[in-house]
């Protein structure tokens, strides 16, 4: 189960926040590493498509230290990647590809990474790629540190949550800009409606409504209603029909936006 109280949580932070912050400070350095850093950083994220984390950590650091990493055609890193990784053949082309894209001439990777700001880099990829595909479960999980699997943080794999919103906007954006193509995976993609609620403390008026999935269309125009007739979140927990009526999504978040308002109250806040 995830955590129930508060001071549990703050517990287990005060246990593992060492563990926690040298890890944080580990990462950090990697921003500001040398070329050959970054490039270990790359070759992690391209492995870890469809592959756990840790076997594509363990794949990189083995390509290190046979020196295939810098000096591997790929046919041998695929050979190397075999049974360590999914999809070893194109990776390994992939990273050769990489490898002489920004350590075969000027700039070096790191004055690239320096000299290009986050939207540029952004549009520079999906020039470089046929479509786009975005995998919502992974997303979610890297974008806010959470393992789905982990059932206590497990609760806090929230995908609606606005950065995820985000990226997943500027990313389709990016991909439109360039006329590709874009998919999107996942448990985020088979669920046919997703909605969150933000409501305001301590009145309650629901402020803003987020609607994900095939079945938006359907049910936004009652967030709309609600926010211009300056309703509260009790209002949708009151009128909105059940199931199986799409409208129940509403229900469900005004419920479960309930419980947390409850929650605070308990808490003081």
């Amino acid at each position: 189960m995830g955590y129930r109280h508060l001071e549990e949580l703050k517990r287990d932070w005060r246990q593992r926040s060492p563990e926690i912050e040298d890890a944080l400070s580990r990462f950090r350095r990697v921003g500001r590493g040398r070329d050959e850093d970054l490039f270990q950083e790359m070759a992690f994220c391209l492995f870890a498509i469809q592959t756990s984390a840790r076997r594509s950590d363990e794949a990189v650091r083995g390509l290190a230290n046979n020196d295939l990493l810098w000096r591997g055609s790929p046919s041998e890193i695929a050979a190397f990647l075999r049974h360590r990784v999914r999809f070893h053949n194109h990776k390994a082309a992939y990273l050769v590809a990489a490898r002489d894209a920004f350590f075969g001439g000027e700039p070096s990777l790191r004055a690239w990474l320096d000299a290009t700001p986050p939207t540029v880099a952004r549009e520079h990829l999906v020039r470089e790629v046929d479509f786009v595909s975005i995998g919502t479960n992974d997303l979610i999980q890297y974008l806010l540190a959470v393992d789905r699997n982990n059932s206590k943080v497990a609760p806090l794999y929230e995908p609606l949550h606005p950065a995820v919103l985000t990226a997943i906007h500027e990313t389709v954006q990016a991909a439109k800009g360039a006329g590709k193509w874009v998919g999107i995976c996942g448990e985020m993609a088979s669920d046919p409606l997703l909605l969150k609620l933000l409501v305001g403390v301590p009145d309650r008026r629901v402020l803003g409504v987020h609607v994900f999935g095939t079945g938006a269309t359907e049910v936004v125009h009652i967030g709309q209603a609600v926010m211009i007739n300056e309703g509260t979140v009790d209002a949708l927990v009151d009128t909105v029909f059940n199931y199986p009526t799409l409208a129940e999504s509403y229900k469900v978040a005004a419920l479960d936006v309930a419980n947390k308002l409850h929650t605070l109250s308990r808490l003081g806040v």
